[in-house]
């Protein structure tokens, strides 16, 4: 009897298994997993300066060749031959930090019985420009201080002509240096931080 019984109860739990109905399989797809050698943004480059790449050396103005092309075409607006005998010095008058162009000019063209002519250059980059023209000067010419508006003042000598002799001190006031140094007063001596740059 215990055979048939238990007999029963397996008949009956497999017909049970059997109207049951089947498992939906689960078909929704897994996210996909990011492969492991995805690109990555690339770091900005840097493009500063090294030793494989030197910066480009910074360029120079205000050179030689700019200082002879300023005198030749004063020279050329004056009607003055090119090689108009001249000495010239160069020396920071405006402070800058370039210098400029002073240009004493010996030819007879440019002198008379009172002395010679002086040209002032300002250094303006890649080119000279003329600041200033002033007559009947004499050697030694020499640089002093800074004057009000802040271009250094000149000392030059006068004689001859008629006229006083002696030191005559040129403020730079904003114009220009004073065209005519013989109008001006004599100083005594020049003072002792002027320098001699055309002697």
């Amino acid at each position: 009897m215990r055979l048939l019984a238990s007999s029963l109860l397996v008949i009956g739990g497999l017909a049970l298994a059997a109207c049951s109905e089947p498992a939906t399989p689960d078909t929704t797809p897994a996210p996909a997993a990011a492969p492991s050698d995805a690109l990555e943004t690339p770091p900005p480059i840097d493009a500063s300066p090294t030793a494989e790449t030197p910066a480009e050396a910074p360029v120079a103005y205000g050179d030689e060749a700019g200082a002879q092309a300023a005198v030749a075409a004063y020279l050329e607006q004056e009607g003055a031959e090119a090689d108009t005998r001249h000495r010239d010095a160069r020396v920071d008058l405006d402070g800058d930090g370039q210098d400029d162009l002073l240009v004493y000019l010996e030819d007879p063209y440019f002198c008379g019985s009172g002395g010679c002519s002086l040209v002032v250059f300002r250094n303006e980059g890649a080119t000279f420009t003329k600041v200033a023209s002033t007559s009947v000067t004499r050697s030694p010419i020499a640089v002093g201080a800074a004057g009000p508006a802040g271009w250094r003042e000149l000392y030059v000598s006068i004689g001859g002509g008629g006229g006083a002799s002696g030191v005559v001190r040129l403020v730079h006031e904003g114009g220009g240096y004073p065209g005519n140094p013989s109008t001006l007063p004599v100083v005594d001596s020049m003072p002792d931080d002027a320098r001699i740059v055309i002697d």
